[in-house]
């Protein structure tokens, strides 16, 4: 409660690829923000957790093999379970990684 909850995943092995486009964070499977293909930090993506992802969230390429994603002030409502999508175009499959869940707990 307060706190700062982060999480890392790992970046795609087929970001390379042209038709990688994005990564997007979610929790309990609604999509909150996405970073682009060849950008560092996200955008916010206009759903109903818009303002916990503009107050809220910093979601961002971390190093050449993981993102972070960080939860700032952590209260209750932010206990869910979040996730990372890698997304492509054509052929290839999008990847939705293992889901990490987080459990806010008072002091």
């Amino acid at each position: 409660m307060g706190e700062t909850a982060k999480f890392l995943w790992l970046r795609s092995d087929r970001e390379h690829l042209k038709e990688f486009r994005q990564y997007r964070a979610w929790k309990d499977n609604i999509t909150f923000a996405k970073i682009d293909n060849g950008t560092q930090t996200s955008s916010c993506l206009n759903d109903i957790l818009k303002t916990f992802c503009l107050t809220k969230v910093q979601f961002q390429v971390w190093n050449e093999t993981h993102l972070l994603l960080s939860i700032k002030n952590t209260t209750y409502d932010d206990s869910g379970d979040y996730g990372v999508e890698q997304v492509f175009a054509g052929l290839e499959n999008n990847y939705k990684a293992n889901a990490v869940s987080l459990k806010i707990q008072g002091k």
